[in-house]
Order: structure tokens, then sequence, then C-alpha cells
């Protein structure tokens, strides 16, 4: 071998013994920033899910049975002896026919006043487990057939167990205050409100009596009770029927929510009933991105067009759902806001939108019809659970859902609990204040004990 050919074969073996160390450099330099990134995810991750359990929350859209623990439902079950699937309450993934069945459950076991007692302090418990600082709750009353209560006295035990536990935190608070004197508390109380729910399967008169009931009650100084709902099978009756009603309740005084948006509708629907597209759930034109074949328009979607119309007219104080809405309610409601109560994981698994597409709630609650363009242009909506125990949620679980499915971070986070403040049917002045005061505070001290960055500043050029 000659002197040119071994120094090739030298630079060749060097040249290729190079290419390795940098390639294996390269790769180790790939996987550390891999590692970083992943970290750095995960420590993002953790940090946002200890914001969502320890920011304090406002909950404004709850129902009394629907929040009832599944442990408790299954031993008031057993009690009764009441036949029931015990796979059916221990699945935490539950389709929609059976979280009808449990509603049926539910029903079937609070059947007495001590049992409807129980079922109240366990509800108001759980959601301050979870730092909710001010609650709505809402419960269509009815009579107790075990033991004749009427439905008056339904209403009153609500509002008594309410009281108490109001008096019963002040007073764990004061002793707290004076056994650890400027030590702020590990979380704010709970602030229990009360709505007395319409349900629209029943009678008008049924409903004007639950208005006058509310009236009467509110009108004696009873500061638990804020306001009334509209709820229930929305197939069933028209709002037009129950409008009186809800009347009646708002000049004495009470606010007045209602549901809305819960069937598909005619989204081109103007008045006339003339339109010719379904707002099917997985979006309107090209509101959250999506093309969609829309099928005819039925005579039961034009009818729900019309009643979301009426609903606007009436300017309830807030809307519940509100999911289907034709086009020219939207442009209404963007001229003129009205609040709207948001139930994610409620919407995802009783509207079924986005259903076939994926399992995970996260990618459905993406198709939400409204949603992602009201997070966008900031329109005044709150998150709340509806169901808890039915739907094995809580108001946490919200949040985290919020945050993964729109990649929303705590600054935004804060922005919707702040704004539900302004929601809120609370009439005491000094309370909201206060309420406003108090979240402000222990979100600031939280983002501190987060080590949560600010947002910085852009330079004045």
């Amino acid at each position: 071998m000659t002197f040119l050919s071994r120094a090739s074969a030298f630079i060749t073996r060097k040249r290729h013994a190079f290419g390795l160390g940098v390639f294996t450099a390269s790769l180790v330099l790939f996987l550390h920033l891999k590692r970083s990134q992943y970290k750095l995810k995960r420590e993002l991750s953790l940090r946002c899910r200890l914001f969502c359990a320890e920011v304090p929350k406002l909950e404004l859209h709850a129902h009394l049975h629907g929040s009832v623990r599944m442990s408790t439902l299954l031993e008031l079950c057993s009690l009764k002896n009441i036949p029931f699937d015990p796979s059916l309450l221990s699945n935490e993934s539950r389709d929609l026919s059976q979280c009808f069945k449990i509603f049926d459950l539910i029903h079937n076991v609070v059947t007495e006043a001590n049992t409807l007692r129980r079922v109240v302090r366990e509800v108001l418990s759980d959601f301050a487990h979870n730092n909710v600082c001010y609650l709505e709750l809402r419960t269509t009353p009815r009579p107790l057939q075990d033991d004749g209560t009427t439905i008056e006295e339904y209403v009153n035990i609500v509002l008594e167990e309410m009281v108490c536990y109001e008096q019963t935190t002040a007073k764990k608070k004061s002793k707290a205050e004076v056994d650890h004197p400027g030590v702020p508390p590990k979380r704010l109380s709970l602030i229990p409100r009360l709505i007395l729910s319409m349900d629209r399967s029943k009678s008008p008169e049924e409903a004007m009596k639950i208005a006058r009931l509310a009236a009467d009650l509110y009108s004696s100084g009873r500061l638990n009770l804020v306001g009334v709902d509209l709820g229930g099978n929305p197939t069933k009756n028209d709002f037009k029927m129950f409008q009186p009603a809800l009347q009646f309740a708002r000049d004495a005084g009470l606010r007045v929510s209602v549901h809305c948006g819960e069937t598909p509708c005619d989204v081109n629907y103007n008045g006339s009933g003339s339109g010719s597209a379904i707002y099917n759930g997985s979006g309107s034109g090209n509101r959250n991105g999506i093309d969609n074949v829309l099928p005819p328009v039925t005579e039961k979607m034009t009818k729900a067009s019309k009643e979301c119309e009426d609903v606007l007219n009436f300017r309830p104080d807030r809307l519940g759902h509100a999911l289907y809405l034709p086009t020219a309610v939207l442009n209404k409601l963007a001229e003129d806001p009205i609040p709207i109560e948001c139930c994610p994981t409620s919407n995802v698994m009783t509207m079924e939108f986005g259903e076939g597409v994926s399992e995970e709630k996260e990618e459905r609650l993406k198709l939400h019809p409204n949603l992602p363009h009201w997070l966008e242009t900031g329109y005044p909506i709150s998150i709340s659970t509806d169901d808890s125990g039915v739907f094995s949620t809580n108001p946490t679980k919200e949040l985290l859902l919020m945050r993964t499915a729109f990649d929303i971070n705590e600054w935004q986070i804060s922005g919707l609990v702040w704004g539900s403040i302004d929601h809120v049917f609370e009439p005491s002045r000094r309370v909201r204040s206060l309420l406003a005061r108090d979240v402000s505070i222990y979100i600031k001290r939280l983002t501190r004990k987060l080590v949560i960055p600010t947002k910085k500043k852009k330079k004045r050029v």
C-alpha cells in the first residue's frame, strides 16, 4: 500500500470517528434537552394542578340531588332495600343512560327529612373541601312521602342547614383567629346560597307555587335564598308557559336563571322559522374551525330556536348551559351579554357532542359549540359542576379540564374565578365586596406561594 493510500484510509477512519463523536454528542444533547423539557412540563403541570386545587372558586350551577355522594347513595339504597347495580355507582366513566338511572335512585332514597338534612350537610362539606368560597345550590322542592314533609318544610330544612353551616364555620374561624393571630386561613369560608328550581315538565301552576313560596321567604328575611331557576326536561312544554312565574319572582326582588339551548336548533333561525341548518354541537359555521354537513331542520329545532329567542327577550340574570343557540341570538348576546353558567363535564356527557371523535373529555370539550369563542373574546362565563356526584367531578376537576382542553394558564383561570363574582345572585353589596376582596388577596398569596410568573408589561416606544 502506497503512502497516499494509507493516508487516505487514515483520514477516512478519522472522519468516521469524528462524525460518530458529533452524532453521539448531538444525541446526548438532544436527550438532555428533551429530559429538561419533560421535567419543566411536569413541574408546570404539577403547579397548575396545585393552583386549580387551592384557588378559591365560585360554584353558580349545582343541583342538590345531583351532587349527592355515591358512597351515601350506596348506603341509603342498602338501608332502604332498593335494588341497584353496584357497578353503576362504582364506575366513574358513565354514559348518559347510566346517569339517568342514578338520578332515579337519588329520587327514591331522598324521601324523608333526616336524609335531606344529611345530603345538604355533605354537599356543603364537599364543596368547601374543594375550596369553593361561594355556592349557589339549586333544588326543586317536593314533598317527601316517608314522613309527610311538605314543600315548605323541604325548603326550610335546606335553608336551616345552610344557616347552621355558616354559623359553625364562623365559630371555627373565630377560634382559629384567637389561637393563631395573624396567620391567614388555609381556605376561605364557604358562603352557601339557595336557588329554588321550577321543573318545566310539571305544570305552570306548580311553578307559580314555587315562585310564591320563594317570594314569601325572601320578603320575610331569609337571606340565604337568592333566586329562582327554570330547568328540567328541555323537550317538555314551552318557556312562555313559565314566564309569569319567573316574572313574579323577579318582581319580588329575586334573581332569575334559565336553562337554555340544551337541544339542537336551527342556527339560521330569524324569527320566521325559515332556517336551513342545525346547530348540532360540532360547530356553527367556522366558529370552532370545523366544517359540517348539516342535516335538514325539523320542527323541534325550529321550536328550540324560537324558545331561545323568547328566553333572550325575557333577559334572565344568567343562562344555564346555552350550548345550541341561533346565530341571531349569539349576535345579540355579543352586543348585550347575559352571563352564562358553563358546566364542561356535564355538557360533554349529556349533550354528547364529539361522540365518536374521541373518548377523551378534553378532546370532546374542544368541540363545544361556543366555549372556545367565549374564552377568546372574554365573554362573561362561570365554570360549574352541574351534578358533581352523578358525573364524578368537582370544581377542581372542572378547572383542570378547562386548562387541558384549551391550554389556559393560571392567570386565565384566575380571570374566570374573578369574573364569576360579578355574576353572583347575592343581594348584599357588603358580602359581594368582602368576597371580591378576599378572593383577590387569596389569589395574590397563592401566586406568590407557587412562584407563578407575572405577565411582562410591554415597554412603550
